[in-house]
């Protein structure tokens, strides 16, 4: 590679790790100029792209990197901007074409034999199954997660992956197996002392007796959810998984449930 291009790639990373991305973005097409099929600069164009959230730009420079990885025949890469690219469909809510690449990408994983990248990528797949709706499949990725994990540990993630297998049990109304496995999960969490989690097991325990119009249990399950969160002041978390989520989810289940059976009680 040119001395030149070589200094402006470095220049390029500099920047782009400072935050300077229009200065970074310069650097690399400073090398696109002379050398259109440069990797490194394409890559670092794509990163800038992305990360301004050019999403379409991105997509493009991703998949010229693609036929040339492809044409080289370099897999470990190859799999790499699939997961870009598919990443990139999904923030774009694109879940089909999303899932249509990361399953492009998993016999790459596979065969390289890189078992953290594709953990991290069935965990995606997983995750794009169930927005799909497509729980039986989400189980079958789940349940080959669980299998890594009993095999390599840790126990955080046999747990997690036991909840997740729950949970696709729960969307399909199979609630005994969802219970059981729930059960499953309470029990690791409990020796890991992992409070968080434990209240928001207790939380879909609860919810499944709510379901099954078994109220007495469900609030049994809700009050000790609900004692955890008070007791440890969840706060401060915005996503769908998060300890906070729960605790608003939990407080409004156990007020329903609570009202339900204060009602009954002053009936009879």
């Amino acid at each position: 590679m040119d001395k030149s291009n070589i200094n402006w790639i470095k220049k390029g990373r500099d920047y782009f790790i400072k935050g300077q991305y229009e200065n970074a973005f310069k650097m690399f097409k400073k090398v696109l100029e002379i050398d259109p099929n440069n990797i490194h600069a394409l890559n670092g164009i794509g990163k800038v792209h992305y990360i301004r959230s050019n999403f379409s730009q991105a997509l493009k420079i991703y998949q010229n990197l693609l036929q040339i990885y492809e044409k080289l025949g370099k897999w470990k890469l190859i799999g790499e901007v699939l997961k870009e690219i598919g990443g990139i469909y999904y923030l774009q809510k694109n879940y089909p074409e999303a899932l249509k690449i990361y399953e492009k990408a998993l016999p790459i994983y596979e065969k390289l034999e890189i078992p953290e990248a594709k953990i991290l990528l069935l965990y995606d797949i997983g995750e794009l199954y169930c927005k799909l709706k497509k729980y039986p499949e989400g189980l079958n990725i789940y349940e080959k997660l669980l299998q890594i994990h009993s095999e390599l540990g840790p126990l955080e993630g046999i747990a997690d992956d036991l909840v997740k297998i729950g949970r696709m049990f729960y969307k399909q109304k199979n609630y005994f197996e969802a219970l059981k496995k729930y059960e499953e999960a309470l029990k690791i969490f409990n020796n890991l002392e992992d409070s968080g989690q434990k209240a928001i097991v207790l939380f879909e325990i609860g919810r499944i007796y709510y379901k099954q119009k078994n109220l007495t249990d469900a609030y049994k399950q809700l009050d000790k959810a609900l004692k955890i969160f008070i007791h440890f002041d969840f706060s401060g978390f915005i996503d769908s998984t998060s300890e906070d989520y729960y605790f608003e989810k939990t407080k409004k289940m156990w007020t329903i449930v609570k009202d339900i059976i204060n009602e009954q009680k002053n009936h009879n």
